[in-house]
């Protein structure tokens, strides 16, 4: 019988334990991040119905300026996150497709051999 060598082992799985806790942290960035996007595009969207309602009513020109002025900032901080979703996305799926699966299958065959 071989001997397995403990420091080593140990060392692996340390830094297995930490990819985990960092892959964790980035879906838990992402779910906060969407839940933000999400409040934001209903601040959006009353803040536009009051853009509306300021325009119809012939609100004075500072109150339909800022309004405005909101709607547009929240309109770019919508697509920004929207952006960074995306390409936290493509990260997430490279990371699935050239390491997970590859570990997944040395750990499947690891079992079909036993």
């Amino acid at each position: 019988m071989s001997k397995i060598n403990l420091p080593s082992t140990r060392r692996f799985e340390a830094r297995r334990c930490i990819k985990v806790h960092h892959a964790s942290l980035v879906l838990l960035n992402v779910f906060l991040l969407l839940q933000v996007e999400e409040k934001m595009r209903v601040m959006h969207e009353r803040k536009s119905q009051k853009l509306k309602h300021l325009d119809e009513k012939g609100a004075e020109a500072h109150k339909i300026d800022a309004t405005r002025t909101l709607v547009r900032s929240l309109s770019t901080k919508i697509r920004i996150a929207i952006q960074v979703v995306d390409k936290i996305s493509v990260k997430i799926n490279k990371l699935r497709d050239e390491e997970l699966w590859p570990q997944l299958n040395d750990f499947i065959r690891g079992y079909v051999i036993l």
